[in-house]
């Protein structure tokens, strides 16, 4: 067994450092996994494509599908709708299951919008995607407000 795996995608370098709207690409990195309770989960990491954070990152973008009842899965059903017309996604296109809606987004280009959120685990402020947006911006867009 080696020291450990070499990863692309664990690189040092630039951090996205404010709050804001950006164009980013949907990175290969990111994966379908369980939750500890069971539930399916897309992790998405993103990169910025342009403006003074070209090539930083934002990752783990928990998006879960919860269908324990009626109104958890109505809104799951509109966050991960949101995400696929985001993507371009045709109106009627039935995803047979998340590893559907996985393949289909990765490497697309979309619009998000970030803002800063206190952790429950570790009390730290990190990047939060707020809403997913097509068409894309002209740019990136920060807005200042910097990790608090």
């Amino acid at each position: 067994m080696g020291l450990f795996k070499v990863d692309h995608n664990n690189l040092m370098g630039k951090m996205v450092e404010e709050a804001g709207q950006y164009n980013v690409r949907i990175l290969h990195s990111s994966i379908l996994k369980q939750t500890r309770s069971g539930k399916e989960m897309l992790v998405l990491n993103y990169e910025v494509e342009d403006g003074t954070y070209a090539g930083g990152l934002i990752r783990y973008d928990n998006v879960v599908w919860d269908d324990t009842d009626a109104e958890r899965k109505q809104m799951s059903v509109k966050k991960f709708n949101t995400i696929l017309v985001a993507c371009g996604a045709p109106d009627g296109y039935e995803p047979k299951s998340i590893q559907d809606i996985l393949t289909l987004i990765l490497n697309r280009h979309i619009s998000v919008t970030v803002d800063w959120e206190k952790s429950d685990y570790n009390s730290k402020y990190y990047l939060v995607v707020k809403n997913y947006g097509r068409p894309l911006e002209t740019e990136s867009k920060p807005n200042g407000k910097k990790r608090p």
